[in-house]
């Protein structure tokens, strides 16, 4: 597997989800064809989802372009281009000291406050010099983020966001604006002033977006070097600063003109222009790529959905447009922004069952894919498919669990480029996108005969390997690449074979640098040794993170994993220590970041589930000394509601209702001081609350916490009323049931709540265990005949189960066999899980055996035999087992009747001549019968009767316990 390391790839791959690397392009102040080109040097990574149909083909059908018009088009962007580089040559040394952001957004706001017509040469002077500010302020952006976002202070550049702000973008539209109502332009270009603005917008959406989804990754990069004690506190004020800027990076980002918005306002200028500022395709490009940007971010379905249908009619536009207007052109670009509309609408992480987009986007890439291929075989040369629109098609397969087409397309384009030279090539991206999927996405149900996961993304790694080794530069394999195959190694279960890669990869760094294993990789294998409960290996792993000589530093997640792994053992103390080396290497400086709040939350939940009582104490322990710690300026360790919901676990599982009632007054709003460290709680809080109280029958206490629950507007949730129910039924009062009652009925009159089948037998139980078998029956028997209904509660075997339980309590054997019977026809009448099983006529014969009835040996016989004649008419689920047989025996052991003993000798002859190893008869058979031989008044046929029970049991070879052999002394002396 080792690849050949003669050769110096020309084209790399960045480690983030195998993006290419970006390209420093010269920055055109002016240019819409620099404008255009800004956005589509790395592959945008994907997600789908849009249940908006776009039929592709009938688009298809009106672009059929002639060479001619293509060649005219391109002549006249030769002319366009030629003319932006004289321009700017002549400006840029003389503006380039006189750009002020200040100076010119007064200026802006006095050009745009100017009467119509009053535009002078030397105000469009001033527009020009404008344009150019904006214009090197993009750039400086552009700069910023290929660079570093930090100042060699460790505090981030924000400026340009500032510069960038809401506030100046809508100004610079106002601007345009008002350009657009002068009768006549004084500009050289009035388009490329367009596109200047176009890209400040642009260039503010994404400075936005990048400050909004980067504060990690900034944080890490800010604790790099070693830990200066002297200057916490400035490090805890920056702290505070990011985290203002990042909740504020939202507002900012709404307040910005949506790109609906400007196509409308693009549209009512061409208007007032006559179209003197007209958006050519750098335009519509850029606005593509903003839809593009922002359906990465947003979560919302609805807008994901309006984003698309928005992208499919600005492309729909741009094709009808191009057939009249040279300056309009449909793109790769263009295209490329389309499909991550499509693919970032339809994100795993973001899917759901609710979601109003297809289900397969896949098919909509096709479309788009077909479309540019279209193009170009009518003669747009610039429309022919490349890899970037052929990555975001892998991936769209790849997404809707296609991953064995996606590697058919994949192979199919190999073949292409190897017979065809003007083909495009297959790079790393497109193979790493295919691996990807057998890592993460694969929905295929290997046979035995098949292979699996691991086996498939290794192969393709083989294929990357022999082409690199053949001259293919493109498709060198990378770290990322073998992390992939990891990755499908381990949802194989093969940990072996991962490690392998490992340590094959660690041989490789010595002469490959580049594959040197990362964090990223070492943490794929930690989350392998914990998924397969292998914690010493994680945590041998995680010490040779720890080793300088590794060369990769662990990450938070990687102490986190390890704890977790400790913890599912039970390993607790481990947990800890754990825990607390990570403590110490950050406070030695070996480690760029402490524990954070999340390693603290494993190591509370692991002494949550601790059953000892040592587990609660901890659990507090550790808690308080998190808050204490976030108290003295640590807002890294500010508990969350998962840290509150792990200490009241363990108070729950210790039953220290008291304390996890402690906890809410200090979590509730109330609360003077604590409280305001605390996160609120939630309904998960007080469920875990109320089920504190659950296993001693606390309703009072119980009945409190609900009560607080509604004060403090949290609504309950069927968890909440279920626990409450489980609550009165382990109390067990009278008082108990008529709440549980009540609890009920408010369940059944609300629509926002569904009682399920763990309400009604908490109910029923709760019912049961205060007495009230009749009215258990009764509720049950009501809901049975609603069955079916909408919000009907499915009823099974199991419920009944509960209110026999009742009547062998209550020694009512009338009952239970009356409820049989009621069984039986619910069954007949179309109620399939009600059917009566063996269990459930042996609740009735244990009810017979415990009862006083005087016939009740003569009963239980009979029931005996009508199951015996059940099954053998073919229900197999009634046949009688040795617990009916016993109860049977016993119930003729406990009468007074005469023929007690010759029915139980028959019955134990006949389980012995039935030869059956599960129905040979066993202790509680022969203790039964010796029961009922204890009843004779005469010494000599008690003796008589033990003699044959005795040879009874010399016939299977049965021994007899010794409490069972006391029993026989006892009866002979």
């Amino acid at each position: 597997m080792r690849p050949t390391m003669k050769r110096i790839a020309t084209r790399e791959c960045t480690r983030h989800g195998g993006r290419s690397a970006p390209c420093n392009h010269e920055h055109r102040p002016f240019g819409p064809r620099w404008a255009a080109s800004s956005l589509f040097h790395r592959r945008l990574p994907g997600a789908l989802t849009a249940s908006l149909s776009f039929r592709m083909t009938s688009r298809i059908r009106h672009c059929q372009y002639s060479v001619t018009t293509a060649t005219t088009i391109i002549t006249q962007q030769q002319q366009y281009q030629e003319q932006q580089r004289h321009h700017n040559e002549d400006t840029l040394d003389d503006l380039f000291h006189r750009a002020d952001a200040s100076h010119w957004s007064e200026r802006m706001e006095q050009l745009c406050k100017s009467e119509v017509g009053s535009f002078s040469t030397p105000a469009w002077r001033d527009v020009d010099e404008i344009l150019f500010s904006l214009s090197r302020q993009n750039a400086s952006s552009s700069n910023m983020h290929d660079n570093s976002n930090a100042d060699e202070n460790g505090n981030d550049n924000y400026s340009n966001s500032n510069a960038h702000s809401p506030a100046n973008v809508k100004q610079a539209f106002r601007l345009l604006n008002r350009m657009a109502e002068e009768p006549t332009t004084g500009l050289k270009d009035p388009i490329r002033a367009l596109n200047v603005i176009i890209l400040y917008w642009k260039t503010g959406i994404q400075l936005q977006l990048k400050q909004q989804g980067e504060q990690h990754y900034h944080d890490q990069q800010r604790h790099q070097q070693p830990s200066n004690h002297d200057n916490t506190k400035q490090q805890q004020l920056r702290s505070r600063t990011r985290r203002h800027h990042h909740n504020d990076s939202l507002a900012v980002l709404r307040s910005m003109p949506s790109p609906a918005q400007v196509l409308s306002m693009l549209k009512s200028m061409q208007q007032k222009s006559q179209n003197t500022y007209q958006p050519d395709h750098a335009t519509y490009t850029m606005i593509l790529e903003v839809l593009a940007m922002l359906q990465r971010y947003d979560t919302h379905f609805a807008n994901k959905a309006k984003r698309i249908e928005l992208a499919m009619k600005i492309l729909s536009h741009i094709i009808e447009e191009s057939k009249q207007n040279p300056l309009v052109q449909p793109t790769p670009h263009g295209f490329a922004a389309v499909m991550s509309c499509w693919i970032h609408g339809n994100s795993r992480s973001t899917s759901s069952s609710s979601s109003p987009l297809p289900s397969s986007v896949s098919k909509e890439i096709d479309a788009l894919y077909q479309m540019v291929e279209q193009l170009h075989g009518a003669g747009w040369s610039e429309m022919q498919p490349n890899a970037t629109l052929f990555n975001l098609r892998l991936k769209a397969h790849v997404m809707d669990g296609q991953v064995e087409h996606a590697e058919t397309i994949l192979s199919e384009q190999l073949h292409k480029a190897q017979n065809d030279g003007s083909e495009f090539q297959p790079d790393c991206i497109s193979f790493t996108t295919v691996l990807d999927g057998y890592a993460n996405y694969s929905n295929d149900n290997n046979s035995a005969n098949e292979k699996t996961r691991g086996e498939k993304a290794e192969f393709l790694l083989s294929t990357m390997q022999s082409l690199y080794e053949n001259g293919n530069d493109l498709v060198k394999p990378n770290l990322v690449t073998y992390t992939s195959v990891v990755k499908a190694w381990l949802q194989d279960g093969n940990l072996s074979r991962a490690e392998e890669i490992l340590h094959l990869l660690e041989k490789y760094a010595a002469e490959d640098h580049e594959l040197q294993p990362d964090v990223v990789l070492y943490n794929t294998i930690l989350h392998g040794y914990v998924r397969a409960g292998q914690a010493q290996k994680a945590q041998d792993l995680l010490s040779s993170m720890l080793d300088e000589q590794s060369g990769v530093q662990p990450s938070e997640r990687s102490f986190a994993m390890v704890i977790s792994a400790w913890a599912k053992q039970g390993r607790t103390d481990n947990a800890e220590s754990v825990l607390l080396l990570m403590h110490k290497l950050h406070v030695d400086g070996s480690l760029a970041s402490g524990p954070n709040i999340v390693a603290y939350n494993a190591v509370i939940d692991a002494w949550a589930k601790c059953d000892d009582d040592e587990g609660w104490k901890r659990a507090q322990h550790v808690f308080y000394h998190v808050l204490q710690l976030y108290k003295n300026g640590d807002e890294s360790l500010k508990p969350t509601i998962i840290t509150v919901n792990s200490l009241m676990s363990s108070f729950a599982k210790a039953d220290k209702s008291d304390k996890a009632e402690k906890l809410l007054d200090e979590l509730l709003p109330s609360s003077s001081s604590t409280g305001r460290d605390l996160p609120p709680p939630n309904t998960r809080t007080f469920n875990i609350a109320i089920s504190s109280c659950r296993r001693r029958g606390n309703i009072q206490q119980a009945s409190r916490i609900f009560e607080r629950m509604k004060r403090a507007s949290i609504p309950p949730n069927i968890i909440t009323y279920n626990t409450m129910l489980t609550c009165l039924a382990n109390n067990g009062s009278p008082k108990a049931a008529k709440h549980a009652k009540e609890l009920f009925a408010t369940m059944v009159n609300d629509d926002k709540l569904e009682p399920n089948r763990i309400s009604l037998s908490a109910l029923l139980q709760t019912l049961v265990n205060a007495g009230d078998v009749a009215q258990a029956e009764q509720v049950l028997l009501a809901l049975c005949s609603k069955s079916g209904n909408r919000r009907s509660i499915e009823i099974d075997t199991d419920l009944f189960h509960y209110v026999l339980g009742g009547y062998i309590t209550q020694r009512s054997p009338k009952h239970a066999e009356a409820l049989l019977l009621k069984m039986i026809q619910a069954y007949e009448r179309g109620l399939e899980k009600v059917k009566p099983i063996v269990d459930t006529y042996n609740r009735v014969l244990s009810c017979w055996a415990s009862s006083d009835e005087a016939d009740r040996g003569e009963r239980a016989e009979l029931i005996l035999r009508e199951m015996q004649s059940i099954h053998a008419k073919g229900n197999k689920g009634v046949s009688p087992d040795i617990i009916s047989y016993n109860c049977v025996v016993n119930a003729w052991a406990n009468s007074d009747s005469p023929m007690a003993i010759p029915n139980i000798e028959n019955i134990i002859l006949e389980l012995i001549m039935k030869g059956r190893k599960d129905l040979m008869p066993d202790n509680i058979t022969y203790s039964a019968w010796f029961k009922a031989i204890a009843k004779l008044p005469s010494p000599e046929e008690r003796k008589r009767q033990v003699e044959a029970a005795m040879k009874m049991m010399k016939i299977h070879e049965f021994k007899p316990t010794d409490s069972m052999q006391k029993q026989v002394a006892k009866l002979l002396s």
